[in-house]
């Protein structure tokens, strides 16, 4: 499922950059996505953020076939002068700046949506792969 997906992101994110930290929070009705960087209380820099968030739900997009809308989203950086882009990308005009992580919030419903890529022998080997880097 995307939420299944979710969770492998979070899993697997320290192999893309160590100081990635991924986290899925269950909240009502669904789960925040929420990243940080370690040694970087504020965070890097606003394209890594919105980076970030837009590359995980690009691939949740990409994995379930849907066009997966966040109910909200939000950031470390300062509020930029232009939100239509984000807006526009991210499906939602919920958007909130300045926060202590960033992050968005998706619904129950994208959680549950099944893979249509999903390849269970694919996946038991990569997953071995992984962990087998992780503890290296």
């Amino acid at each position: 499922t995307g939420g299944d997906a979710l969770q492998r992101l979070v899993r697997y994110a320290p192999l893309e950059h160590e100081p990635l930290v991924l986290a899925l929070e269950e909240r009502p009705g669904g789960a925040a996505l929420t990243c940080r960087v370690t040694g970087h209380p504020r965070g890097l820099t606003r394209h890594v953020h919105e980076y970030v968030l837009a590359s995980a739900l690009h691939q949740v997009r990409g994995l379930t076939g849907c066009e997966v809308r966040p109910q909200a989203v939000w950031f470390l950086h300062a509020r930029p002068r232009h939100l239509a882009p984000l807006e526009h990308f991210f499906g939602t005009e919920e958007l909130d700046f300045g926060r202590a992580d960033n992050g968005l919030l998706l619904d129950a419903g994208a959680l549950a949506l099944p893979l249509s890529t999903a390849d269970a022998r694919l996946l038991a080997t990569a997953e071995q792969l992984a962990e087998a880097r992780l503890r290296t």
